[in-house]
């Protein structure tokens, strides 16, 4: 069995690839597709990257979400005189790192261990700040002239919001300590990313393509549970428009979807 300092180089030279790839968006989803991949379809070990196995995955998961992070943060909120070009050109950067980000989620639904969620949590709510900073008001400028652009962003973004959901839903169930002591502040991140989507479509006099449905409580599969879990879990978001629909100034259990 490898011990933690091979798993410890193994992140190392993760991390090391990441940041000296000349994209290293394109890198992070190079070591999903070529390593990260066959763990998910249920081998022990990845023919590409022989040094991602089931004992490095979760050091090497940790170097990608952190690695996403690391790229995210040195996106800029737009200059009050920034072109319309240049704005564009910053929102056509954030879509890849967005779909890298569910990349990132989704490999929770077949890897839900505790160290798999505890690092999910918290770099998840760290991406969510990221681009309640700089993404957001990007899409308050540019979502009248980039509307299609502006809503796939929203729209794939919302996928993993509603994942965070059913991640703090599942911790809430397990009554792990270690993972409902995050639920408080991913909740916040998520319940401030509703509403400012909400204040984005009001400045831009697009109210009516706001739509807030009941969650259901759902498993980290995605399936619905029965099991009662406090209302005051978190915030997240929906695109399927299979719930309740309702509207409601509470969006402490809500999701919301953008129809356009």
């Amino acid at each position: 069995m490898k011990g933690f300092r091979f798993c410890d180089s193994v992140q190392f030279i993760i991390e090391t690839y990441i940041r000296s790839a000349a994209d290293p968006l394109q890198a992070i989803v190079a070591i999903h597709d070529e390593g990260v991949n066959d763990l998910l379809q249920g081998k022990s070990q990845s023919e590409s990257l022989p040094s991602i196995d089931t004992t490095t995955l979760p050091k090497v998961y940790k170097a990608m979400l952190s690695g996403l992070c690391t790229v995210t943060n040195k996106f800029q909120p737009p200059r009050a005189n920034l072109s319309h070009n240049s704005m564009v050109e910053l929102l056509m950067d954030w879509l890849p790192s967005v779909k890298c980000f569910n990349l990132l989620v989704n490999v929770i639904k077949a890897f839900d261990s505790r160290s798999y969620l505890n690092l999910i949590m918290r770099f998840g709510r760290r991406f969510i700040e990221i681009f309640l900073r700089s993404g957001m008001p990007l899409i308050d400028r540019l979502f009248l002239q980039e509307r299609e652009t502006s809503q796939h962003l929203l729209k794939t973004l919302q996928h993993s919001t509603r994942s965070l959901h059913n991640f703090c839903i599942h911790s809430k169930v397990l009554k792990d300590v270690s993972l409902t002591n995050q639920v408080p502040l991913l909740k916040k991140r998520l319940e401030t990313f509703i509403y400012r989507v909400k204040a984005m479509l009001s400045m831009n006099n697009c109210e009516e393509a706001f739509w807030l449905g009941n969650l259901k409580n759902r498993n980290i599969k995605g399936d619905e549970i029965c099991s009662q879990v406090d209302p005051d879990d978190v915030s997240s978001s929906d695109a399927d428009g299979d719930d309740d629909p309702k509207r409601s100034s509470d969006l402490s259990d809500d999701e919301y979807s953008v129809e356009l």
